[in-house]
């Protein structure tokens, strides 16, 4: 509580905060902050806050959606030329997710592709959920995303033909024929094993995460890609940060 002796007022210090519509203690809200940006099992975190497990995904969730809006007014922009004015490499790719793949079960109905986007140097990335993986889908995307005069790598999908001819032929693009090799024996700078990692890391997560329902997978994948952006950085201090900017702390 906060009195002011002037006007002998008092207010909350959680008014016009994130905190302001909890009832949990401050000191509980910032275990779980500091739990979730440094990736804690949810189980740790309900074991430290001595709080149930249902309120632990609840804010966990919360934390998600303060990622998802960090990224959303911070847009990436990838490619074109990096600081030695040398052509940037963007490598593209898409693949499967399956929610309960990880339960043992077949649960095709559940499946979502993913398309993205790496920068090979930076690690800098895009990936979105995509109902479809045909060219009225993936290029608009690419239009948005990726500077002019950026070098494109992919795989040899029918639906990246067109990128050297997009937008009037802004983009240069190389394939590399996954059928035939992995890396062009001719140019081993042509190939999409920057992505597929990303693939490896992101699937990882999301298997430790098995409980997502489908309709919180774009939150689950917006902070897999808030984490890829601040890697370098303390985790705890990045996300204060993204809170401070979208509340009144």
């Amino acid at each position: 509580m906060w009195k002011c002796k002037q006007c002998k007022t008092s207010t909350s210090v959680r008014e016009g905060s994130c905190f302001a519509r909890s009832h949990l203690a401050i000191s509980q809200i910032m275990i779980i902050i500091y739990g979730f940006a440094n990736d804690f099992p949810q189980k740790v975190i309900s074991k430290e806050t001595s709080l149930s497990a249902p309120t632990v995904i609840d804010w966990c969730n919360f934390c998600r959606e303060v990622c998802s809006t960090y990224l959303e007014q911070h847009p990436v922009e990838l490619g074109e030329f990096d600081e030695h004015g040398e052509l940037v490499t963007v490598e593209m790719d898409e693949t499967m997710f399956f929610h309960r793949m990880y339960h043992r079960g077949r649960a095709f109905g559940n499946r979502q592709w993913v398309f993205g986007m790496i920068e090979r140097n930076s690690g800098k990335l895009f990936l979105t959920p995509v109902q479809a993986r045909n060219e009225e889908t993936l290029l608009p995307i690419v239009s948005r995303t990726i500077l002019p005069g950026t070098l494109i790598v992919t795989d040899g999908w029918g639906s990246y033909r067109n990128i050297g001819r997009l937008d009037g032929g802004v983009y240069e693009h190389r394939t590399v024929i996954h059928q035939n090799y992995f890396v062009d024996p001719d140019d081993d700078s042509v190939h999409t094993q920057t992505i597929e990692s990303v693939w490896m890391r992101s699937k990882k997560k999301l298997r430790r995460q098995c409980g997502t329902s489908m309709d919180l997978f774009p939150s689950y994948l917006q902070e897999f890609m808030w984490r890829e952006r601040i890697k370098d950085k303390d985790p705890f201090v990045e996300f204060l940060l993204c809170i401070l900017e979208q509340y009144l702390v």
